[in-house]
Protein backbone atom coordinates (compact mmCIF):
# COMPACT_ATOMS: atom_id res chain seq x y z
CA UNK A 1 0.00 0.00 0.00
CA UNK A 2 1.43 3.38 -1.04
CA UNK A 3 0.33 6.88 -2.06
CA UNK A 4 0.76 8.62 -5.42
CA UNK A 5 4.45 9.21 -4.70
CA UNK A 6 4.82 5.52 -3.86
CA UNK A 7 5.50 6.44 -0.25
CA UNK A 8 4.58 3.55 2.02
CA UNK A 9 3.21 4.07 5.55
CA UNK A 10 6.55 3.22 7.14
CA UNK A 11 8.28 5.77 4.88
CA UNK A 12 5.82 8.51 5.84
CA UNK A 13 6.16 7.70 9.55
CA UNK A 14 9.96 7.80 9.25
CA UNK A 15 9.89 11.09 7.35
CA UNK A 16 7.76 12.81 9.97
CA UNK A 17 9.50 11.38 13.01
CA UNK A 18 6.69 9.10 14.21
CA UNK A 19 8.84 6.57 16.07
CA UNK A 20 6.02 4.63 17.70
CA UNK A 21 4.28 4.18 14.35
CA UNK A 22 7.53 3.03 12.75
CA UNK A 23 7.98 0.52 15.58
CA UNK A 24 4.44 -0.76 15.15
CA UNK A 25 4.65 -1.08 11.37
CA UNK A 26 7.95 -2.90 11.54
CA UNK A 27 6.18 -5.77 13.35
CA UNK A 28 3.49 -6.07 10.67
CA UNK A 29 3.54 -8.82 8.08
CA UNK A 30 4.56 -7.62 4.62
CA UNK A 31 6.24 -4.39 5.77
CA UNK A 32 9.74 -3.96 4.33
CA UNK A 33 12.35 -1.79 5.99
CA UNK A 34 14.12 -0.99 2.70
CA UNK A 35 11.05 -0.15 0.59
CA UNK A 36 11.56 2.78 -1.84
CA UNK A 37 9.39 5.62 -3.16
CA UNK A 38 9.41 7.33 -6.58
CA UNK A 39 12.74 8.98 -5.81
CA UNK A 40 14.04 5.64 -4.54
CA UNK A 41 14.35 7.07 -1.05
CA UNK A 42 14.17 4.40 1.64
CA UNK A 43 12.70 5.12 5.08
CA UNK A 44 16.31 5.53 6.23
CA UNK A 45 16.93 8.25 3.61
CA UNK A 46 13.80 10.10 4.74
CA UNK A 47 14.57 9.84 8.45
CA UNK A 48 18.19 10.90 7.90
CA UNK A 49 17.45 13.98 5.78
CA UNK A 50 14.74 15.07 8.23
CA UNK A 51 17.02 14.72 11.25
CA UNK A 52 15.22 11.98 13.17
CA UNK A 53 18.16 10.48 15.02
CA UNK A 54 16.31 7.87 17.08
CA UNK A 55 14.42 6.56 14.05
CA UNK A 56 17.67 6.31 12.11
CA UNK A 57 19.17 4.20 14.90
CA UNK A 58 16.16 1.91 15.03
CA UNK A 59 16.00 1.45 11.27
CA UNK A 60 19.66 0.45 11.20
CA UNK A 61 19.07 -1.91 14.13
CA UNK A 62 16.25 -3.56 12.17
CA UNK A 63 18.29 -4.05 9.00
CA UNK A 64 17.99 -0.85 6.97
CA UNK A 65 20.56 -0.69 4.16
CA UNK A 66 22.87 2.24 4.85
CA UNK A 67 24.42 1.81 1.39
CA UNK A 68 21.14 2.07 -0.54
CA UNK A 69 21.16 4.84 -3.16
CA UNK A 70 18.21 6.95 -4.25
CA UNK A 71 17.60 8.32 -7.76
CA UNK A 72 20.21 11.03 -7.05
CA UNK A 73 22.75 8.31 -6.20
CA UNK A 74 22.79 9.49 -2.58
CA UNK A 75 23.25 7.14 0.34
CA UNK A 76 21.40 7.99 3.57
CA UNK A 77 24.68 9.43 4.88
CA UNK A 78 24.98 11.80 1.91
CA UNK A 79 21.30 12.75 2.25
CA UNK A 80 21.91 13.66 5.88
CA UNK A 81 25.06 15.63 5.07
CA UNK A 82 23.31 17.65 2.34
CA UNK A 83 20.18 18.37 4.38
CA UNK A 84 19.46 21.86 5.65
CA UNK A 85 18.80 22.66 9.29
CA UNK A 86 16.47 25.34 10.61
CA UNK A 87 17.01 25.02 14.34
CA UNK A 88 19.84 24.34 16.74
CA UNK A 89 18.21 21.03 17.63
CA UNK A 90 18.08 20.03 13.96
CA UNK A 91 21.80 20.71 13.70
CA UNK A 92 22.52 18.56 16.76
CA UNK A 93 20.37 15.72 15.37
CA UNK A 94 22.02 16.01 11.96
CA UNK A 95 25.51 15.81 13.44
CA UNK A 96 24.53 12.75 15.48
CA UNK A 97 23.08 11.03 12.42
CA UNK A 98 26.16 11.75 10.32
CA UNK A 99 28.51 10.47 13.03
CA UNK A 100 26.37 7.39 13.59
CA UNK A 101 26.14 6.44 9.90
CA UNK A 102 29.88 6.99 9.47
CA UNK A 103 30.55 4.63 12.36
CA UNK A 104 28.92 1.78 10.41
CA UNK A 105 31.75 1.69 7.87
CA UNK A 106 34.37 -0.95 8.58
CA UNK A 107 37.83 0.57 8.28
CA UNK A 108 40.44 -1.66 6.69
CA UNK A 109 43.00 0.14 8.79
CA UNK A 110 41.83 -1.84 11.83
CA UNK A 111 44.48 -4.15 13.17
CA UNK A 112 42.91 -7.49 12.22
CA UNK A 113 45.93 -9.66 11.63
CA UNK A 114 44.74 -11.99 14.42
CA UNK A 115 41.35 -12.46 12.79
CA UNK A 116 40.44 -15.84 11.37
CA UNK A 117 39.60 -15.32 7.71
CA UNK A 118 38.06 -18.70 6.82
CA UNK A 119 34.57 -19.29 8.25
CA UNK A 120 34.36 -21.99 10.90
CA UNK A 121 32.42 -25.15 10.13
CA UNK A 122 29.58 -25.67 12.62
CA UNK A 123 26.39 -27.66 12.57
CA UNK A 124 23.66 -25.82 10.71
CA UNK A 125 21.29 -26.66 13.58
CA UNK A 126 22.90 -24.30 16.08
CA UNK A 127 19.69 -23.12 17.75
CA UNK A 128 17.84 -26.30 18.65
CA UNK A 129 17.08 -26.74 22.34
CA UNK A 130 18.64 -29.45 24.50
CA UNK A 131 17.11 -32.72 23.30
CA UNK A 132 16.74 -35.47 25.89
CA UNK A 133 15.75 -39.07 25.29
CA UNK A 134 15.49 -40.33 28.87
CA UNK A 135 16.64 -39.66 32.41
CA UNK A 136 18.55 -42.33 34.32
CA UNK A 137 17.40 -43.15 37.84
CA UNK A 138 19.03 -46.05 39.66
CA UNK A 139 16.58 -48.14 41.60
CA UNK A 140 17.85 -48.07 45.18
CA UNK A 141 16.09 -50.22 47.75
CA UNK A 142 15.98 -48.73 51.25
CA UNK A 143 18.12 -50.80 53.62
CA UNK A 144 16.80 -51.97 56.98
CA UNK A 145 17.58 -49.32 59.53
CA UNK A 146 19.50 -51.68 61.80
CA UNK A 147 21.62 -52.75 58.79
CA UNK A 148 22.40 -49.11 58.02
CA UNK A 149 23.38 -48.52 61.61
CA UNK A 150 26.20 -51.00 61.28
CA UNK A 151 27.83 -48.90 58.58
CA UNK A 152 26.92 -45.37 59.61
CA UNK A 153 26.82 -43.68 62.98
CA UNK A 154 24.65 -40.96 61.47
CA UNK A 155 21.67 -43.29 61.05
CA UNK A 156 19.41 -43.82 64.02
CA UNK A 157 19.31 -47.44 65.25
CA UNK A 158 16.80 -49.31 67.28
CA UNK A 159 18.12 -48.92 70.80
CA UNK A 160 15.26 -50.29 72.79
CA UNK A 161 12.37 -52.35 71.50
CA UNK A 162 10.50 -51.53 74.72
CA UNK A 163 10.73 -47.80 73.98
CA UNK A 164 9.25 -48.37 70.55
CA UNK A 165 6.28 -50.30 71.96
CA UNK A 166 5.97 -47.68 74.69
CA UNK A 167 5.69 -44.93 72.07
CA UNK A 168 2.99 -46.87 70.23
CA UNK A 169 0.98 -47.33 73.44
CA UNK A 170 1.33 -43.65 74.32
CA UNK A 171 0.32 -42.62 70.80
CA UNK A 172 -2.80 -44.80 71.03
CA UNK A 173 -3.82 -43.51 74.47
CA UNK A 174 -2.83 -39.85 74.06
CA UNK A 175 -0.29 -40.00 76.89
CA UNK A 176 1.98 -37.09 76.02
CA UNK A 177 4.46 -37.46 78.89
CA UNK A 178 4.85 -41.18 78.20
CA UNK A 179 5.42 -40.52 74.49
CA UNK A 180 8.04 -37.86 75.14
CA UNK A 181 9.81 -40.12 77.63
CA UNK A 182 9.87 -42.92 75.06
CA UNK A 183 11.29 -40.60 72.41
CA UNK A 184 13.88 -39.35 74.91
CA UNK A 185 14.87 -42.98 75.53
CA UNK A 186 15.50 -43.47 71.83
CA UNK A 187 12.20 -44.75 70.51
CA UNK A 188 12.21 -45.08 66.76
CA UNK A 189 9.40 -43.02 65.24
CA UNK A 190 9.66 -45.17 62.11
CA UNK A 191 9.07 -48.44 63.96
CA UNK A 192 5.91 -50.09 62.65
CA UNK A 193 3.63 -52.21 64.79
CA UNK A 194 0.87 -54.02 62.94
CA UNK A 195 1.89 -52.12 59.79
CA UNK A 196 1.39 -48.72 61.39
CA UNK A 197 3.89 -46.08 62.50
CA UNK A 198 3.47 -44.14 65.78
CA UNK A 199 2.47 -41.06 63.79
CA UNK A 200 -0.29 -42.96 62.01
CA UNK A 201 -1.46 -44.49 65.31
CA UNK A 202 -1.68 -41.06 66.95
CA UNK A 203 -3.52 -39.54 63.99
CA UNK A 204 -6.04 -42.39 63.82
CA UNK A 205 -6.61 -42.43 67.59
CA UNK A 206 -7.16 -38.66 67.70
CA UNK A 207 -9.85 -38.98 65.03
CA UNK A 208 -11.56 -41.89 66.86
CA UNK A 209 -11.60 -40.10 70.23
CA UNK A 210 -12.89 -36.87 68.68
CA UNK A 211 -15.68 -38.78 66.93
CA UNK A 212 -16.73 -40.62 70.10
CA UNK A 213 -16.72 -37.37 72.07
CA UNK A 214 -19.32 -35.94 69.71
CA UNK A 215 -21.79 -38.80 70.12
CA UNK A 216 -25.03 -37.90 71.91
CA UNK A 217 -24.79 -41.10 73.95
CA UNK A 218 -21.47 -40.04 75.51
CA UNK A 219 -21.84 -38.59 79.01
CA UNK A 220 -20.04 -35.42 80.06
CA UNK A 221 -17.33 -37.13 82.09
CA UNK A 222 -16.46 -39.50 79.24
CA UNK A 223 -16.65 -36.62 76.76
CA UNK A 224 -14.06 -34.61 78.74
CA UNK A 225 -11.84 -37.67 78.98
CA UNK A 226 -12.16 -38.43 75.26
CA UNK A 227 -11.43 -34.80 74.32
CA UNK A 228 -8.33 -34.84 76.51
CA UNK A 229 -7.15 -38.09 74.89
CA UNK A 230 -7.81 -36.67 71.41
CA UNK A 231 -5.79 -33.56 72.24
CA UNK A 232 -3.02 -35.75 73.64
CA UNK A 233 -2.91 -37.87 70.50
CA UNK A 234 -2.78 -34.73 68.36
CA UNK A 235 0.07 -33.33 70.46
CA UNK A 236 2.00 -36.59 70.11
CA UNK A 237 1.49 -36.60 66.35
CA UNK A 238 2.70 -32.97 66.24
CA UNK A 239 5.82 -33.89 68.27
CA UNK A 240 6.54 -36.85 66.00
CA UNK A 241 5.93 -34.74 62.90
CA UNK A 242 8.31 -32.01 64.06
CA UNK A 243 11.03 -34.55 64.82
CA UNK A 244 10.45 -36.42 61.57
CA UNK A 245 10.54 -33.27 59.46
CA UNK A 246 13.88 -32.35 61.00
CA UNK A 247 15.20 -35.83 60.22
CA UNK A 248 13.77 -35.69 56.71
CA UNK A 249 15.54 -32.40 56.05
CA UNK A 250 18.80 -33.82 57.41
CA UNK A 251 18.54 -36.96 55.29
CA UNK A 252 18.07 -34.80 52.18
CA UNK A 253 20.97 -32.53 53.09
CA UNK A 254 23.15 -35.61 53.67
CA UNK A 255 21.93 -37.14 50.38
CA UNK A 256 20.97 -40.28 52.33
CA UNK A 257 18.29 -41.86 50.19
CA UNK A 258 17.70 -44.89 52.41
CA UNK A 259 17.17 -42.84 55.55
CA UNK A 260 15.04 -40.37 53.61
CA UNK A 261 12.69 -43.11 52.37
CA UNK A 262 12.46 -44.66 55.82
CA UNK A 263 11.09 -41.43 57.27
CA UNK A 264 8.78 -40.89 54.30
CA UNK A 265 7.34 -44.40 54.76
CA UNK A 266 6.55 -43.62 58.39
CA UNK A 267 3.41 -41.85 57.20
CA UNK A 268 4.85 -38.36 57.57
CA UNK A 269 3.28 -35.84 55.14
CA UNK A 270 5.67 -34.67 52.45
CA UNK A 271 5.43 -31.22 50.89
CA UNK A 272 6.86 -29.32 47.87
CA UNK A 273 9.34 -27.66 50.23
CA UNK A 274 11.21 -30.96 50.30
CA UNK A 275 11.60 -30.80 46.52
CA UNK A 276 13.12 -27.32 46.73
CA UNK A 277 15.47 -28.54 49.47
CA UNK A 278 16.47 -31.60 47.42
CA UNK A 279 17.26 -29.44 44.38
CA UNK A 280 19.63 -27.24 46.38
CA UNK A 281 21.25 -29.86 48.64
CA UNK A 282 22.82 -32.48 46.39
CA UNK A 283 22.76 -34.10 42.96
CA UNK A 284 20.78 -37.07 44.29
CA UNK A 285 18.26 -37.74 41.54
CA UNK A 286 16.80 -40.73 43.40
CA UNK A 287 15.44 -38.47 46.16
CA UNK A 288 13.86 -36.14 43.60
CA UNK A 289 12.42 -39.10 41.69
CA UNK A 290 10.88 -40.51 44.87
CA UNK A 291 9.30 -37.17 45.79
CA UNK A 292 7.69 -36.42 42.43
CA UNK A 293 6.34 -39.97 42.11
CA UNK A 294 5.05 -40.03 45.68
CA UNK A 295 2.77 -37.01 45.44
CA UNK A 296 1.10 -35.28 42.49
CA UNK A 297 1.31 -31.89 44.20
CA UNK A 298 5.08 -32.27 44.45
CA UNK A 299 5.25 -33.33 40.81
CA UNK A 300 3.35 -30.20 39.79
CA UNK A 301 5.67 -28.11 41.97
CA UNK A 302 8.27 -28.62 39.24
CA UNK A 303 6.36 -25.92 37.34
CA UNK A 304 3.86 -24.58 39.93
CA UNK A 305 6.63 -23.35 42.20
CA UNK A 306 6.52 -20.77 45.00
CA UNK A 307 10.23 -19.99 45.04
CA UNK A 308 11.85 -17.25 42.97
CA UNK A 309 13.51 -19.87 40.75
CA UNK A 310 11.97 -23.11 39.55
CA UNK A 311 13.32 -26.43 40.92
CA UNK A 312 15.14 -26.93 37.59
CA UNK A 313 16.86 -23.56 37.81
CA UNK A 314 17.67 -24.11 41.49
CA UNK A 315 19.47 -27.35 40.59
CA UNK A 316 21.09 -25.78 37.52
CA UNK A 317 22.55 -22.91 39.54
CA UNK A 318 24.02 -25.41 42.00
CA UNK A 319 25.45 -27.41 39.05
CA UNK A 320 23.45 -30.48 40.13
CA UNK A 321 23.22 -31.63 36.53
CA UNK A 322 21.64 -35.05 37.09
CA UNK A 323 18.77 -33.51 39.03
CA UNK A 324 18.42 -30.68 36.50
CA UNK A 325 18.35 -33.13 33.59
CA UNK A 326 15.77 -35.31 35.34
CA UNK A 327 13.44 -32.35 35.94
CA UNK A 328 13.94 -30.95 32.42
CA UNK A 329 13.10 -34.33 30.91
CA UNK A 330 9.82 -34.66 32.80
CA UNK A 331 8.90 -31.03 32.15
CA UNK A 332 9.53 -31.61 28.44
CA UNK A 333 7.27 -34.67 28.40
CA UNK A 334 4.53 -32.49 29.87
CA UNK A 335 5.35 -29.70 27.43
CA UNK A 336 5.00 -32.11 24.51
CA UNK A 337 1.57 -33.13 25.81
CA UNK A 338 0.60 -29.47 26.22
CA UNK A 339 1.64 -28.77 22.61
CA UNK A 340 -0.46 -31.71 21.44
CA UNK A 341 -3.42 -30.23 23.35
CA UNK A 342 -2.75 -26.72 21.99
CA UNK A 343 -2.46 -25.40 25.58
CA UNK A 344 -0.40 -22.25 25.04
CA UNK A 345 -0.45 -21.03 28.65
CA UNK A 346 0.77 -24.36 30.01
CA UNK A 347 3.51 -24.48 27.37
CA UNK A 348 4.73 -21.04 28.47
CA UNK A 349 4.57 -22.06 32.13
CA UNK A 350 6.60 -25.21 31.50
CA UNK A 351 9.20 -23.33 29.44
CA UNK A 352 9.65 -20.81 32.25
CA UNK A 353 10.18 -23.73 34.62
CA UNK A 354 12.98 -25.14 32.45
CA UNK A 355 11.35 -27.36 29.85
CA UNK A 356 12.76 -27.92 26.39
CA UNK A 357 10.24 -27.78 23.55
CA UNK A 358 11.25 -31.06 21.91
CA UNK A 359 12.64 -34.49 22.71
CA UNK A 360 14.83 -36.65 20.48
CA UNK A 361 11.81 -38.65 19.34
CA UNK A 362 9.19 -35.90 18.99
CA UNK A 363 8.12 -33.58 16.18
CA UNK A 364 6.51 -30.73 18.06
CA UNK A 365 6.68 -28.23 15.19
CA UNK A 366 4.51 -30.68 13.28
CA UNK A 367 2.04 -30.83 16.18
CA UNK A 368 1.90 -27.04 16.39
CA UNK A 369 1.42 -26.72 12.63
CA UNK A 370 -1.47 -29.17 12.87
CA UNK A 371 -3.20 -26.75 15.27
CA UNK A 372 -2.36 -23.78 12.99
CA UNK A 373 -1.79 -21.76 16.16
CA UNK A 374 0.56 -18.89 15.28
CA UNK A 375 1.17 -17.95 18.94
CA UNK A 376 2.15 -21.50 19.85
CA UNK A 377 4.44 -21.76 16.83
CA UNK A 378 6.16 -18.50 17.70
CA UNK A 379 6.77 -19.60 21.30
CA UNK A 380 8.29 -22.96 20.45
CA UNK A 381 10.34 -21.54 17.57
CA UNK A 382 11.84 -18.90 19.86
CA UNK A 383 12.68 -21.63 22.37
CA UNK A 384 14.54 -23.90 19.98
CA UNK A 385 12.05 -26.36 18.56
CA UNK A 386 13.47 -28.78 15.98
CA UNK A 387 12.86 -27.50 12.47
CA UNK A 388 13.01 -29.62 9.31
CA UNK A 389 16.60 -29.87 8.14
CA UNK A 390 15.66 -28.79 4.62
CA UNK A 391 14.29 -25.51 6.03
CA UNK A 392 17.61 -24.77 7.69
CA UNK A 393 19.52 -25.32 4.43
CA UNK A 394 17.46 -23.02 2.21
CA UNK A 395 19.65 -20.70 0.11
CA UNK A 396 16.88 -18.13 0.29
CA UNK A 397 16.95 -18.44 4.11
CA UNK A 398 13.16 -18.05 4.16
CA UNK A 399 10.53 -20.61 3.18
CA UNK A 400 9.66 -21.18 -0.46
CA UNK A 401 6.36 -19.76 -1.81
CA UNK A 402 5.01 -23.31 -2.09
CA UNK A 403 5.60 -24.02 1.61
CA UNK A 404 4.23 -20.60 2.58
CA UNK A 405 1.04 -21.31 0.66
CA UNK A 406 0.70 -24.71 2.30
CA UNK A 407 1.07 -23.52 5.92
CA UNK A 408 -0.52 -20.07 5.54
CA UNK A 409 0.96 -16.58 5.31
CA UNK A 410 0.74 -15.67 9.01
CA UNK A 411 2.44 -18.84 10.19
CA UNK A 412 5.01 -18.58 7.38
CA UNK A 413 5.80 -15.02 8.51
CA UNK A 414 6.47 -16.27 12.06
CA UNK A 415 8.64 -19.18 10.92
CA UNK A 416 10.56 -17.03 8.43
CA UNK A 417 11.50 -14.57 11.16
CA UNK A 418 12.82 -17.42 13.24
CA UNK A 419 14.74 -18.88 10.30
CA UNK A 420 16.33 -15.48 9.59
CA UNK A 421 17.35 -15.02 13.22
CA UNK A 422 18.73 -18.56 13.42
CA UNK A 423 20.77 -18.06 10.26
CA UNK A 424 22.04 -14.72 11.59
CA UNK A 425 23.45 -16.43 14.67
CA UNK A 426 24.92 -19.20 12.53
CA UNK A 427 26.59 -16.57 10.31
CA UNK A 428 28.03 -14.86 13.38
CA UNK A 429 29.26 -18.15 14.85
CA UNK A 430 30.94 -19.22 11.60
CA UNK A 431 32.34 -15.82 10.64
CA UNK A 432 30.29 -15.65 7.44
CA UNK A 433 30.06 -11.87 6.91
CA UNK A 434 28.09 -11.98 3.66
CA UNK A 435 25.45 -14.25 5.15
CA UNK A 436 25.30 -11.96 8.19
CA UNK A 437 24.56 -8.92 6.00
CA UNK A 438 22.00 -10.89 4.01
CA UNK A 439 20.17 -11.77 7.23
CA UNK A 440 20.29 -8.15 8.39
CA UNK A 441 18.78 -6.96 5.12
CA UNK A 442 15.98 -9.50 5.58
CA UNK A 443 15.13 -7.81 8.87
CA UNK A 444 16.85 -10.06 11.38
CA UNK A 445 16.53 -9.14 15.04
CA UNK A 446 20.22 -8.79 15.86
CA UNK A 447 19.51 -9.04 19.59
CA UNK A 448 17.39 -12.18 19.30
CA UNK A 449 18.60 -15.09 21.41
CA UNK A 450 18.80 -18.84 21.39
CA UNK A 451 16.82 -20.69 24.04
CA UNK A 452 19.89 -20.56 26.30
CA UNK A 453 20.26 -16.79 25.95
CA UNK A 454 23.03 -16.58 23.32
CA UNK A 455 22.92 -13.57 21.02
CA UNK A 456 24.59 -13.42 17.61
CA UNK A 457 27.32 -11.29 19.17
CA UNK A 458 28.03 -13.89 21.86
CA UNK A 459 28.04 -16.64 19.21
CA UNK A 460 30.67 -14.70 17.26
CA UNK A 461 33.00 -14.17 20.22
CA UNK A 462 32.59 -17.75 21.45
CA UNK A 463 33.54 -19.26 18.11
CA UNK A 464 36.21 -17.07 16.54
CA UNK A 465 38.19 -13.85 16.36
CA UNK A 466 35.72 -12.25 13.93
CA UNK A 467 36.23 -8.52 14.38
CA UNK A 468 34.34 -7.58 11.23
CA UNK A 469 31.33 -9.58 12.41
CA UNK A 470 31.51 -7.97 15.85
CA UNK A 471 31.85 -4.50 14.34
CA UNK A 472 28.90 -5.03 12.01
CA UNK A 473 26.67 -6.13 14.88
CA UNK A 474 27.75 -3.65 17.55
CA UNK A 475 27.88 -0.59 15.30
CA UNK A 476 24.30 -1.32 14.28
CA UNK A 477 23.12 -1.50 17.86
CA UNK A 478 23.54 -5.11 18.96
CA UNK A 479 23.80 -5.15 22.73
CA UNK A 480 26.90 -6.41 24.48
CA UNK A 481 24.68 -7.94 27.17
CA UNK A 482 23.63 -11.57 27.03
CA UNK A 483 21.64 -13.92 29.27
CA UNK A 484 23.34 -17.25 28.67
CA UNK A 485 23.44 -18.85 32.12
CA UNK A 486 26.19 -21.21 30.94
CA UNK A 487 28.49 -18.27 30.16
CA UNK A 488 29.19 -16.32 33.32
CA UNK A 489 31.71 -13.93 31.73
CA UNK A 490 30.84 -10.70 29.98
CA UNK A 491 31.84 -10.34 26.33
CA UNK A 492 34.75 -8.10 27.27
CA UNK A 493 35.99 -10.67 29.80
CA UNK A 494 35.56 -13.46 27.26
CA UNK A 495 37.60 -11.55 24.67
CA UNK A 496 40.30 -10.98 27.25
CA UNK A 497 40.39 -14.68 28.08
CA UNK A 498 40.61 -15.62 24.39
CA UNK A 499 43.22 -12.92 23.73
CA UNK A 500 41.04 -11.21 21.10
CA UNK A 501 42.82 -7.91 21.64
CA UNK A 502 41.24 -5.88 18.83
CA UNK A 503 37.70 -6.94 19.68
CA UNK A 504 38.28 -6.36 23.38
CA UNK A 505 39.54 -2.82 22.73
CA UNK A 506 36.58 -2.06 20.46
CA UNK A 507 34.00 -3.38 22.95
CA UNK A 508 35.54 -1.33 25.75
CA UNK A 509 35.21 1.76 23.56
CA UNK A 510 31.58 0.89 22.82
CA UNK A 511 30.60 0.32 26.45
CA UNK A 512 29.86 4.00 27.09
CA UNK A 513 28.20 4.33 23.68
CA UNK A 514 25.80 1.53 24.55
CA UNK A 515 25.18 3.03 27.98
CA UNK A 516 24.23 6.33 26.33
CA UNK A 517 22.00 4.45 23.87
CA UNK A 518 20.23 2.76 26.79
CA UNK A 519 19.53 6.19 28.27
CA UNK A 520 18.33 7.38 24.87
CA UNK A 521 15.75 4.56 25.01
CA UNK A 522 15.05 5.02 28.74
CA UNK A 523 16.17 1.44 29.28
CA UNK A 524 17.30 1.61 32.90
CA UNK A 525 17.65 -2.15 33.23
CA UNK A 526 20.35 -2.29 30.55
CA UNK A 527 21.83 1.02 31.70
CA UNK A 528 22.29 -0.46 35.17
CA UNK A 529 23.97 -3.53 33.67
CA UNK A 530 26.37 -1.36 31.62
CA UNK A 531 27.12 0.74 34.71
CA UNK A 532 28.05 -2.46 36.56
CA UNK A 533 30.62 -3.15 33.82
CA UNK A 534 32.13 0.30 34.34
CA UNK A 535 30.16 2.63 32.05
CA UNK A 536 30.67 6.33 32.80
CA UNK A 537 27.56 8.32 33.77
CA UNK A 538 29.35 11.43 32.50
CA UNK A 539 30.62 10.02 29.20
CA UNK A 540 30.38 12.59 26.40
CA UNK A 541 29.75 11.97 22.71
CA UNK A 542 31.10 13.95 19.75
CA UNK A 543 28.99 16.99 20.69
CA UNK A 544 30.12 16.73 24.32
CA UNK A 545 26.64 15.53 25.27
CA UNK A 546 26.49 13.32 28.33
CA UNK A 547 23.64 10.82 28.90
CA UNK A 548 21.93 13.49 30.99
CA UNK A 549 21.37 15.53 27.82
CA UNK A 550 19.56 12.56 26.22
CA UNK A 551 17.33 12.21 29.26
CA UNK A 552 16.36 15.89 29.16
CA UNK A 553 15.92 16.00 25.39
CA UNK A 554 13.89 12.84 24.87
CA UNK A 555 12.40 11.88 28.22
CA UNK A 556 11.21 13.29 31.52
CA UNK A 557 12.01 14.13 35.10
CA UNK A 558 12.11 10.51 36.31
CA UNK A 559 15.06 9.56 34.12
CA UNK A 560 16.82 12.88 34.83
CA UNK A 561 16.49 12.23 38.56
CA UNK A 562 17.64 8.65 38.15
CA UNK A 563 20.85 9.79 36.43
CA UNK A 564 21.59 12.63 38.84
CA UNK A 565 21.14 10.31 41.82
CA UNK A 566 23.82 8.06 40.32
CA UNK A 567 26.43 10.68 39.63
CA UNK A 568 25.53 12.47 36.40
CA UNK A 569 26.96 15.99 36.46
CA UNK A 570 24.29 18.67 35.82
CA UNK A 571 26.97 21.37 35.33
CA UNK A 572 28.86 19.87 32.37
CA UNK A 573 28.94 21.98 29.21
CA UNK A 574 28.53 20.90 25.56
CA UNK A 575 30.18 22.18 22.36
CA UNK A 576 27.76 25.11 22.20
CA UNK A 577 28.53 26.25 25.71
CA UNK A 578 25.13 25.04 26.91
CA UNK A 579 24.53 23.32 30.23
CA UNK A 580 21.92 20.67 31.04
CA UNK A 581 20.02 23.29 33.02
CA UNK A 582 19.82 25.43 29.87
CA UNK A 583 18.24 22.63 27.88
CA UNK A 584 15.97 21.80 30.81
CA UNK A 585 14.75 25.39 30.89
CA UNK A 586 14.02 25.29 27.16
CA UNK A 587 12.09 22.06 27.63
CA UNK A 588 10.26 23.27 30.72
CA UNK A 589 12.04 20.72 32.93
CA UNK A 590 13.89 23.15 35.16
CA UNK A 591 12.51 21.90 38.48
CA UNK A 592 15.11 19.13 38.86
CA UNK A 593 17.91 21.69 38.98
CA UNK A 594 16.29 24.34 41.17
Amino acid sequence: MSNSDKDHPISIAAEYGQLEIVQFLRECRGVQINVVNKKRDTPLHLAAKNHHYRIVRYLILWGADEEARNSSKETPLVSAQMSETNTEQDKIEKDKIVNFLRSLAFSKDHNTRDEVIQPTKLTIDLDTCELLSHSDVHEIQPHARDDEAKSSKKVLKILNLGSNRKLHVAAKNGNVSMAREAMKDGADICYRHKQRSPYEVAQDAAAVYACKAQLNSTNNNDRRKLCAMALGCQQISDDILQHAQTQLDESIKQSNFALFVTYCEAGIPITPDLLYLACTSSDNVEIVDYLVKKDRTIYEAMYNYTTLDSPYHLAKKKKFNKVATYIKYHLTIDCTEAIKKNDVELVKQLIRAGSSVDLTNTNNIGEALRHRNDTLIQIICENGVKLPFEWLQLDSIVLSPAIEKHIGSDIAFTINRNLINRRLRLAAATGDFHLLIKCQRLGADIDSKTCDGSTALLCAVQNGNYFRIVHSLVSRGATMLHSNENQSMSLIELCNKKNFRVIEKYLKEQLNVQFAAAILDDDRHNATAFAAFGADFNYKDEQKHAPLYYAIQYHGIDLVSWLCERGSNPTSVDDNGDYPITLAAEKGKISRFV
